[in-house]
């Protein structure tokens, strides 16, 4: 493009800078006119900007009259921007953003020299090496046209730029991952030196769900094409064991001869996903044979980072069901009565409950009097059958019923005939029976009362009795004979205070007397009525001449008046007798029983509980009356159970056999049960039991059973009632069963029950007491342990004061010699002899037996037999080796009594019948002794390897 240059416009020199200062033209004597530039930057560098200044200086005068400049911008540069030219005629051309030379005008009015235009270019991107700006001061003067040529140009150096965009990273160059994990990308940053923050582009994604190295690549460009990258490194890594779970139950049971499926299992693993197929089972079940088996499962990630599991198989013996009787095992029917049976319940150990699968073979004739026998069978599903026998005594004890015919009494004038007017009878067994009469005729030629006696007989020997009363009486006997006069009335009933029964409203209370007459022999009795009157209300009367005159009243607590009236009515005469009772509330004393218990307790199975609780002690309290079968008590056992009131959820349960109450005799059970013996026996009574020992359950209770007796007919008659507690022989074939659940248990320890004796008593401040008794802890009377998840069960024969308590049991032998116990070479008829050590290293007395087995002919225990150890004693046991033949001999030495089983131990001798240094002495001569002694010394040492003292489990 061609620029128009005005007239007599003037060439200015035109001044060069260096790269690296400012410049000013050169000015010389023919030019008015200068320039000067100068150029800022940041750095020439490509894409860079330039800030050009060039300032005009003049000293034309008034006959400068245009000023223009012309400024060379080299190729491919563009303009930015430009300040400074004038606003008249020309302007600035071309307009920024054009890459063009620049030229102004020129400048009106003429500036004030010194005058500064500016303007910017911007450098290319991709240029790198020198270039040239040139330029020209134009100027138009008034005078002749001058001319000066441009001296020299600005060379600009712009460098390449060959140095690539820093890239760094946000957070550390290395990440470390868990598979299965998130990966989160934390981003890096790029600086260049020339373009300064550039953009980052990333590439590379980690694959979290499989281990290795994987790379993110992180890159940023500048403008003129260079690449910077940084590379962080991701650890994708499994470090995290597999879950393996079980499928089922950890712990199985079986019985013998079942077949164990195998429950399953499952495996996962965060990295790999499902590994149930990579799962390996170690370990058998053989449910042929009892026992404890363990299966260990196990699984590994291809990281090596295991799992593993056990599950516990037991195989237990298959036990055969087990028939429990509803009722006595012996059940007695009056013969013509119901028999209802109370039928049975059948549980098994591996089944469950199979009372549905009772059969019962027999039947039952209660029209016959004989014996019985149900047999009640059930089978399991595994074939293993059970029966037990209920027996039925169908007895013939009631007598038969006899019916008077026509009157009781008779009454027939002197001279009349007797007629006897018959009687009947009929038995529940045998139906209608004969009936005997003592006397045949009545002599009634004189005035007098005969008394005819009638009797039948049944089967089973049961005998009847009635009697009619035959007056002869009248006008044709002339006068009568004297009635025997009444002297007195004895009251039978009630003697001293009758006691309600307990939280009743009122009770029924026995009337009886009895008439004393003044003379028997020379007077005849006449007919009596008595009558009764409590408090102005009558009872009665009641006329018996057996001299027996039974009635009652219902009364409520109060005192009372009873007057007793007894008239004869043949003569009209009358006499009185009077008493005093009163009828009372069964009260609490202060130790929490009840006051008269077996008064206010007068029913089978009455009930009371009752809880004391006070600064001292919390105590709870049930009491419960039983009777015998034949007294109105039920046919079953007696279940009774209390729980404390600091643990409803905790139960001591009781199960007492209902046969060792004795008939005619009223029972209260007593259970009583507290946290601490304070709480049990009070402060006072606490300190009379001995320390308990070690071993006690924490959670368990201490409580007290006793059963305490009295006469029913004492308790009838009322008064005061004398009780003593039940004589503990009975329960020596007949136990009581005590448990208790709650119960937190020490492996390794053996829970039992301890016993320590109690008694009751009555004083005047209570009637009824718990007390001690001087004694110790002891598990004499207790037994046949057995734990159920948190409940120990046991069996007493003494009732007395228990608790439960965890006892360490073991025996020890010495010497323990793992290889057997060597006799060593015995002649024949010669003996030797080894002597062990029993130790009982446990808590509780131990009893048992040794026994050989094997060569007992040759092996004999001398001592001791039977054992009873206390803890920590000792006692000798001595086996004697005589060999009766030429050989080697073997046996073992059993030792019952530990509950882990039986110690063994293995008993090894040779019998010789020469020198002891010979093994084959009867061997023919010859020689050859010395190869038979290692042979034989080799069989020795061959049996000793194999043999050795072990437990045997029971």
């Amino acid at each position: 493009m061609k620029h128009a240059v005005p007239p007599a416009l003037i060439a200015v020199v035109t001044c060069c800078l260096a790269l690296s200062t400012s410049a000013e033209f050169v000015k010389t004597d023919d030019n008015c006119l200068s320039m000067a530039r100068t150029v800022a930057a940041a750095g020439y560098m490509p894409g860079a900007t330039l800030e050009i200044a060039v300032t005009i200086s003049g000293n034309c005068g008034e006959s400068l009259t245009a000023l223009g400049l012309i400024e060379e911008i080299p190729a491919g540069w563009t303009l930015v921007s430009a300040q400074g030219g004038a606003s008249g005629e020309a302007g600035i051309s071309p307009t920024p953003g054009a890459s063009s030379p620049l030229e102004f005008a020129w400048f009106s009015p003429i500036p004030t020299f010194p005058h500064t235009f500016s303007y910017t270019l911007k450098v290319p991107e991709n240029f790198a090496g020198e270039t040239v700006i040139s330029g020209k001061v134009l100027g138009r003067l008034t005078g002749p046209e001058l001319r000066s040529p441009v001296v020299e140009t600005l060379i600009l150096e712009i460098p390449q730029d060959t140095e690539p965009p820093l890239v760094s990273f946000n957070g550390p160059s290395e990440v470390v991952l868990e598979c299965g994990g998130v990966y989160e990308e934390l981003g890096a940053a790029a600086v260049d030196n020339v373009d300064g923050e550039l953009p980052v582009t990333i590439s590379g994604i980690p694959d979290t769900g499989n281990v290795g190295d994987y790379e993110v690549v992180y890159a940023a460009t500048d403008r003129a094409g260079n690449t910077g990258t940084a590379t962080r490194t991701v650890h994708v890594v499994d470090t995290q064991s597999p879950t393996l779970e079980l499928m089922g139950a950890e712990t199985v049971e079986l019985s013998t001869g079942d077949v164990y499926t195998e429950p399953g299992y499952t495996a996962a693993d965060t990295c790999e996903g499902d590994l149930t197929g990579d799962v390996q089972i170690s370990g058998t079940v053989d449910t042929a044979l009892p026992g404890v088996y363990l299966l260990e499962y196990a699984v590994v990630d291809v990281s090596g980072n295991a799992a593993s599991a056990t599950r516990t198989v037991r195989v237990l013996l298959n036990s055969a069901p087990v028939i429990t009787l509803n009722g006595e095992a012996t059940v007695r029917v009056e013969c013509g009565g119901i028999f209802a049976d109370p039928g049975a319940t059948a549980l098994d150990a591996e089944d469950g409950d199979l009372t549905g699968d009772i059969s019962v073979e027999g039947t039952v004739n209660t029209g016959l009097p004989s014996e019985y026998a149900l047999t009640y069978r059930v089978t399991d599903s595994r074939g293993l059958a059970t029966e037990t026998i209920r027996t039925v005594l169908v007895e013939d004890t009631l007598s038969p019923v006899i019916n008077l015919l026509g009157d009781n009494p008779l009454t027939l004038d002197c001279g009349a005939l007797f007629a006897e007017p018959g009687a009947t009878a009929t038995d529940a067994c045998d139906g209608d029976l004969a009936v005997i009469s003592d006397t045949e005729t009545v002599d009634t030629s004189t005035q007098t009362t005969v008394t005819v006696l009638y009797s039948a007989r049944d089967s089973s020997g049961n005998v009847a009795t009635a009697t009619r009363t035959v007056h002869v009486s009248g006008p044709s006997c002339g006068a009568p004979d004297e009635y025997c006069p009444m002297t007195d009335i004895d009251i039978l009933r009630p003697v001293g205070d009758v006691f309600m029964p307990y939280n009743a409203d009122e009770t029924e209370v026995t009337l009886n007397a009895r008439v004393l007459f003044a003379d028997t022999e020379d007077c005849i009795f006449g007919t009596v009525r008595v009558a009764y009157d409590i408090n102005g209300t009558l009872f009665g009367p009641s006329e018996d001449r057996a001299n027996n005159f039974p009635e009652s009243a219902l009364l409520g607590p109060g005192e009372y008046v009873l007057t007793v009236s007894a008239e004869q009515v043949e003569t009209g005469e009358t006499i009185t007798a009077t008493t005093m009772f009163s009828v009372l509330h069964g009260g609490v004393n202060e130790n929490g029983y009840l006051d008269a218990p077996f008064e206010t307790l007068s029913n089978d199975g009455d009930r009371f509980d009752n809880r004391v609780a006070n600064a001292l002690f919390d105590r709870t309290i049930v009491l419960v009356a039983v009777f015998c079968p034949e007294d109105g008590g039920g046919a079953g056992d007696i279940f009774v159970t209390a729980s404390p009131a600091h643990n409803p959820a905790q139960t001591v349960t009781v199960r007492v056999p209902r046969v060792v109450i004795p008939c005619g005799q009223q029972a209260i059970i007593t259970l009583t049960l507290s946290d601490t013996l304070e709480g049990l026996l009070g402060g006072d009574g606490a300190a009379l039991i001995a320390e308990p020992p070690a071993g006690r359950i924490s959670t368990g209770l201490f409580f007290d059973l006793s059963i305490l007796l009295a006469d029913m007919a004492d308790v009838v008659d009322g008064g005061g009632v004398t009780y003593r507690e039940l004589d503990d022989g009975v329960l020596a074939d007949n136990p009581v069963d005590i448990s208790m659940n709650g119960l937190a248990f020490t492996p390794g320890l053996h829970p039992a029950y301890l016993s320590h004796p109690t008694a009751f008593f009555a004083d005047d401040a209570a009637d009824l007491n718990l007390a001690a008794e001087p004694g110790t802890w002891t598990d004499t009377h207790t037994g046949g342990f057995t734990v159920e998840g948190d409940t120990l069960s046991g069996r007493v024969t003494a009732l007395s004061l228990f608790a439960p308590f965890e006892r360490r049991i073991s025996l020890s032998l010495w010497p323990d010699t793992a290889s057997g116990v060597v006799f060593g070479r015995a002649v024949i008829g010669e003996s030797l002899t080894k002597s062990f050590t029993l130790t009982n290293t446990g808590d509780v007395p131990m009893k048992g037996a040794g026994s050989i087995d094997g060569d007992a002919t040759a092996f004999v225990l001398c001592c001791p037999g039977p054992y009873h150890l206390g803890p920590g004693e000792s006692v000798s046991i001595n086996v004697k080796f005589t060999p009766c033949k030429p050989g080697d001999y073997a046996a073992c030495l059993n030792i019952s009594g530990d509950p882990e089983g039986v110690l063994s131990v293995r008993l090894l001798g040779t019998g010789t019948c020469g020198p002891k240094h010979s093994l084959l002495c009867c061997a023919p001569s010859g020689g050859g002794h010395g190869h038979g002694d290692w042979l034989a010394l080799l069989a020795v040492v061959l049996l000793l390897l194999a043999a050795g003292w072990r437990r045997v489990g029971v």
